[in-house]
């Protein structure tokens, strides 16, 4: 049995394994995409506007591979000096990461 959240993604299945296109349903995730759609800016600081960022939003422990995102996220800046990493959340980690952070001023 395949189970796909969408048509599109039904019709990718349906095409790459259509033997099995009799046991393939389609079952919605039941969020409303629509809230997510792009909004205005206005109320955002100018600042931000032209930025990118790179969002971390859980638990801050080990098996979340933080630290690696860090490494990512140095590399990413050599790249592109406007992009800002907000990490969001607690955990086992959290001291550590602030020390980190700090070490190799990416505050």
């Amino acid at each position: 049995m395949i189970i796909a959240t969408d048509k599109k993604t039904y019709d990718l299945y349906a095409n790459l394994y259509s033997k099995l296109k009799s046991r393939m349903f389609i079952v919605p995730t039941g969020i409303d995409f629509s809230f997510y759609k792009e909004k205005s800016h206005s109320n955002v600081p100018t600042d931000f506007q032209s930025k990118m960022f790179l969002l971390y939003a859980g638990r801050l422990s080990r098996p979340k591979r933080i630290a690696d995102m860090f490494a990512t996220f140095e590399v990413a800046l050599t790249i592109n000096t406007d992009l800002q990493f907000i990490m969001v959340g607690d955990g086992p980690l959290f001291n550590k990461l602030i020390s980190l952070v700090n070490r190799k001023h990416l505050n």
